[in-house]
C-alpha cells in the first residue's frame, strides 16, 4: 500500500492539468505492437477534463463531454462517436479517473520517481515517471500484453489557453456519425 505522499504526487499532477485555463503538452507517442515499433509527435491541448484534444500529422482528435470527433487527415474523414463507457485511455490516467487503477509501487531515483500501477479489469500494467526536481510527468507507459505497449514521453509542458484550430471548419471532409 502506498502512503499519502506518493498518491499526492499523482494528485498534484492531475490538479495542475484539470484546474487550469489551458495546458499544452508536446509529446512523443511510442507504440510497440507485434514486434513493430512506431513513434510520432503530437500535441495535447487541455482546457479541462471534459474538453481536450490530441493533434498529430495524421489526425486531430477532439474530446468534448462524451463525444469524440476525429479528423483523419489522410482519408479526409470526420468521424463522430460517443465515448464508450468503461473504455480507458491515457487521458483518463492524466485526469485522475483512476477508479480502475491501483498503484502498486514507488521507486525513487536521482533524476526521477516512478509510480507503477495495474489495471486489473483489463489486465494492464504501467508506470508514470515524474521528474524529481519539479514533479512534472516525463512519461506514461501502459503495457497491455507481453512486449505490447504505448508510451507517452512528455517533451514540454506549458500553460496555454485551449483553442480549436480554425482550419477545421474549412475542411471538406466526409462526415461519418457513429453516435446512437
Amino acid at each position: 500500500m502506498l502512503d499519502i505522499k506518493e498518491i499526492e504526487l499523482y494528485n498534484n499532477f492531475v490538479k495542475e492539468l484539470v484546474n487550469s485555463n489551458g495546458t499544452t503538452l508536446e509529446i512523443e507517442i511510442i507504440i510497440n505492437q507485434f514486434e513493430n515499433s512506431t513513434s510520432s509527435l503530437a500535441e495535447v491541448s487541455i482546457q479541462n477534463e471534459k474538453k481536450f484534444s490530441l493533434s498529430s500529422s495524421e489526425e486531430f482528435i477532439f474530446f468534448i463531454d462524451d463525444t469524440i470527433k476525429t479528423w483523419d487527415k489522410n482519408q479526409r474523414k470526420l468521424i463522430i462517436e460517443d465515448r464508450i463507457e468503461g473504455d480507458l485511455n491515457f487521458f483518463d490516467i492524466f485526469f485522475g479517473k483512476k477508479k480502475n487503477i491501483k498503484f502498486t509501487s514507488l521507486k525513487s531515483f536521482s533524476e526521477n520517481t516512478e509510480l507503477s500501477f495495474i489495471i486489473p479489469s483489463l489486465d494492464y500494467s504501467g508506470s508514470i515517471v515524474f521528474d524529481s526536481i519539479d514533479n512534472k510527468v516525463s512519461s506514461l507507459k501502459i503495457i497491455y500484453d507481453t512486449n505490447n505497449y504505448i508510451k507517452i514521453n512528455v517533451i514540454s509542458f506549458r500553460k496555454k489557453i485551449f483553442k480549436m484550430p480554425e482550419y477545421l471548419d474549412k475542411l471538406d471532409y466526409e462526415v461519418i456519425d457513429l453516435r446512437e
